[in-house]
Formats: C-alpha cells, structure tokens, sequence
C-alpha cells in the first residue's frame, strides 16, 4: 500500500477498466485520507470523482 499512496503523491490518477474498481479504489481512498479523487478511462478521460462529498 505505501507504493499506492506514492503514486497518488505523485499525480497518478485511478483508472476505471473493470468492475468493481470504484470499490477498490473509494476504499484505499478512505484508508489514505483523500477525498474528491478523480477517476479516469483508460484513455485518460474523467469518469466520475470519488468520494466527492
């Protein structure tokens, strides 16, 4: 998990290429502290943002 947390440090974006990635991703996202997290296809256009509160 610490490489996960760099990569988002680092401006990596979520990507939406399977089911229940959203899942996976708000749950890291929550564990971590972030919030309103961007979601990207695999072609690098927004899906959705999560946990937008």
């Amino acid at each position: 998990m610490p490489a996960v947390k760099s990569y988002l440090t680092a401006g990596f974006l979520p990507v939406e290429y399977d089911e229940g990635m959203t899942e996976r991703w708000e749950k890291l996202l929550r564990d971590f502290g972030y919030s309103n997290v961007e979601m990207v296809d695999e072609h690098g256009h927004t899906v959705k943002f999560l946990l937008n509160d």
